[in-house]
């Protein structure tokens, strides 16, 4: 993350963003009122930041790419030649542009100082890098995963009030509601559960590579 800003106020830009995003897209398209941000997202883009959307055959392993000079974002055409058999490619590329609007949104006064070359990316030195990355994928989490719809949702509604009344859930009904969120939602499994980690509801133990729900602690 960013030195000057702490993860909380870095969690609440991204909110703010897509509360005003989100405001503005339903004045526009008020038919989408109520839909998930992933049916909507790819609309926004253009429409809201200027950006236009296509796909493109990118280097085997990048999912996306934010191009500010040329006010494009695109997506790997490529996707299924190096993702899992299981993955859902649809739900892949909307959290991928959920990355990629995260770019647009917090990083385009940075993105004329370090390479942006398709096939470089990976190679630049530049120290902010990993942390823009994170800071990307924070903001797809925050902006795909609204709380006031997760709590609309009866399988987001469980996993709060067992949180809230500190109960257990069993590893496998808490990997089922993780995968059923993320297919109500249009996303990706990593991106769901990325989502109720900062919301403090979930902690991943990656030495065990187990999931469990967190101690009670409120981030939205």
């Amino acid at each position: 993350m960013r030195e000057d800003m702490t993860r909380a106020e870095m969690v609440e830009k991204c909110r703010r963003d897509r509360d005003k995003l989100t405001d503005k897209m339903m004045a526009l398209y008020p038919e989408f009122e109520g839909q998930m941000p992933s049916a909507w997202i790819e609309d926004l883009i253009p429409s809201l930041c200027g950006f236009r959307v296509d796909t493109f055959p990118l280097p085997k392993g990048q999912l996306g790419i934010c191009d500010v000079g040329n006010r494009l974002i695109l997506t790997n055409s490529q996707m299924a030649t190096f993702v899992g058999s299981g993955v859902c490619l649809e739900r892949l590329r909307k959290a991928t542009l959920g990355h990629e609007l995260g770019h647009s949104r917090l990083h385009v006064d940075e993105f004329d100082q370090f390479i942006s070359l398709h096939d470089r990316w990976q190679k630049t030195s530049d120290p902010r890098f990993l942390q823009r990355e994170s800071e990307a994928d924070l903001y797809a989490a925050v902006f795909l995963v609204p709380g006031s719809l997760l709590l609309a949702n009866p399988k987001g509604q469980e996993l709060y009030l067992a949180w809230r009344g500190n109960r257990e859930i069993k590893s496998g009904r808490l990997k089922y509601l993780i995968s059923a969120l993320a297919i109500d939602f249009g996303v990706t499994y990593t991106l769901m559960r990325r989502s109720l980690e900062e919301r403090g509801w979930l902690c991943c133990y990656w030495e065990t590579k187990t999931l469990a729900l967190s101690p009670r602690k409120a981030t939205e």
